[in-house]
């Protein structure tokens, strides 16, 4: 049918450009950003995953300190950020103390918001009192919310009773409420009754609803085995 000969076509050409993007990527990740920028201009859905691929590919041969520099480059909008996202998963397990500067600077910038959680979550694999202590150096921002709540539930799989006893020390504030909504998040696994309980102390009104509805679908997901 039409339709059927369309969807092998546009598939035929999808599998072209991307083995394109690879064999540019391999033999010059900067020199491919251009051909997959241009993909990006004219509409091409699969311009995100292509230039992820160019993305690791240059991870893989500079680095991720490089990677970054080369990130800020891009023209602004949803490719950098993702782009930037992807990047910081990598620095961050190299090297989180140079990954966590980076993103500082980063701080109140559209890409820094997804940047800063992913260092700050996944440096709490870690070291979670590092992570922690560096982003309530931050100023606030969606973005230290959001690393909070992702370096609590990582802190709160590794040792929640540590975790808890560093919340039940803060001071009330967005950056506890973010916190808490994090270790209830992952607690809520293990013991969802206590994790309600802790969702209920977020001082926040409309912070503490979210945090209870959260954790409350989390629960019951699993239970479900989702």
């Amino acid at each position: 049918s039409p339709l059927a000969a369309g969807l092998r076509c546009f598939g035929n050409g999808a599998k072209l450009r991307k083995g394109r993007v690879q064999g540019r990527a391999d033999a010059n990740p900067r020199a491919a950003t251009g051909f997959v920028l241009g993909l990006v201009a004219a509409g091409d859905r699969e311009a995100g995953h292509l230039m992820g691929i160019v993305t690791g590919k240059l991870l893989q041969s500079e680095g991720p300190e490089a990677a970054a520099a080369w990130a800020a480059t891009l023209p602004e909008g949803e490719m950098r950020n993702s782009t930037m996202s992807h990047i910081a998963r990598d620095f961050v397990s190299a090297d989180p103390e140079a990954a966590a500067r980076w993103a500082s600077q980063l701080s109140g910038q559209p890409e820094g918001n997804r940047v800063i959680d992913q260092v700050g979550g996944r440096w709490a694999r870690r070291d979670p009192e590092a992570a922690v202590a560096w982003l309530e150096s931050l100023p606030s921002s969606s973005g230290q919310a959001r690393g909070m709540d992702s370096a609590f539930s990582s802190w709160a799989g590794r040792n929640p009773e540590e975790a808890g006893n560093y919340i039940n020390a803060m001071t009330p504030s967005p950056r506890r409420d973010s916190a808490l909504s994090g270790y209830a998040s992952r607690m809520a696994y293990e013991n969802p009754t206590m994790a309600i309980a802790w969702a209920e102390s977020v001082s926040d009104p409309n912070a503490r609803q979210e945090a209870i509805i959260r954790t409350a679908q989390i629960f019951y997901r699993h239970r479900r085995g989702d």
